[in-house]
């Protein structure tokens, strides 16, 4: 292997007096992980580890959840407002309501120039569904703005619109019990024991229980790669030439399933014609 050891040294946490333990969501990315969170007798946290009957993560945690305890003391972690007023100036601490009182000042001159959807809020895609109907209701029922987003979209927004384009639906047309019937897996240019360590643990479990064959589509030797199959080392850019090659030998060969492309799709006479200029021997001089 190129990464790592043949002998790996199991991970040993610190034992840690723990009094009680309090249920919580990972807020480190969408996936929603549970966690419980162990608090010693003064009521500090001091570990934390996964829920084992949670239907997203079934115990397990990545990295970053395991040690997210900790962000509670993180060194360099901001406490206090800080306010300038140029951009060059110094920050300066001051208290909680004046900075409060300083940015609904700023907010109301913008406004008064502008008007009011001259002011816009993006949120984090960290907080729960509560916690954005809040906001939602802060941004237009208070402040009286329509610009309201947040980073889940502007990080999705390509994705979305590849789904749509592709699928028909703005969502991701996978789940997890998917693992429990595939007969066969494709991964292109993913890398999940580091992307997406909670979606591969799933995968490894199924693969454990049903030992379906995994292939890799990726220009670079990743972790996924070396426990796959099978790895397509591609020329980078060429995805759409091998997946397109891919489906003129499904055609080709009858394999499709006629039946469900009739009920669930358009388009499929252009794209039947697109895809019979995309032969295996010509895509392979493509893609290398």
């Amino acid at each position: 292997m190129l990464f790592g050891r043949a002998k790996k040294n199991p991970i040993k946490l610190p034992v840690q007096e723990v009094v009680e333990w309090k249920y919580t969501t990972c807020g480190y990315c969408s996936t929603g992980c549970s966690i419980e969170v162990g608090l010693d007798k003064e009521g500090q946290a001091v570990t934390g580890r996964g829920v084992g009957s949670a239907a997203v993560n079934q115990g397990k945690l990545c990295i970053k959840g395991i040690f997210e305890h900790e962000l509670f003391h993180s060194a360099g972690r901001g406490t206090v407002p800080l306010m300038r007023d140029k951009i060059f100036d110094p920050y300066q601490e001051c208290s909680w309501d004046a900075a409060l009182d300083k940015t609904a000042a700023e907010i109301k001159r913008i406004q008064a120039a502008y008007g009011r959807d001259s002011f816009a809020i993006v949120s984090t895609g960290q907080i729960l569904t509560e916690e954005f109907y809040t906001l939602g209701k802060l941004t237009r029922g208070c402040i009286g703005t329509n610009n309201y987003d947040g980073n889940t979209t502007l990080c999705m927004a390509s994705a979305v619109s590849g789904y749509k384009r592709s699928f028909g639906s703005d969502g991701p047309p996978g789940c997890y019990d998917d693992f429990d019937h595939t007969d066969c897996l494709i991964a292109f240019g993913s890398n999940l024991p580091e992307q997406h360590p909670i979606i591969y643990w799933r995968m490894r479990e199924a693969r454990e229980k049903r030992r379906f064959p995994l292939i890799v589509v990726d220009p670079r030797v990743t972790m996924l790669s070396q426990f796959a199959d099978m790895h397509l080392p591609i020329t980078p850019g060429t995805d759409v030439v091998l997946l397109n090659a891919l489906a003129h030998v499904i055609l080709a060969e009858g394999l499709e399933d006629r039946a469900y492309i009739d009920a669930h799709t358009s388009g499929f006479a252009e794209f039947s014609a697109l895809v019979a200029q995309y032969d295996p021997v010509s895509a392979a001089k493509i893609c290398g």
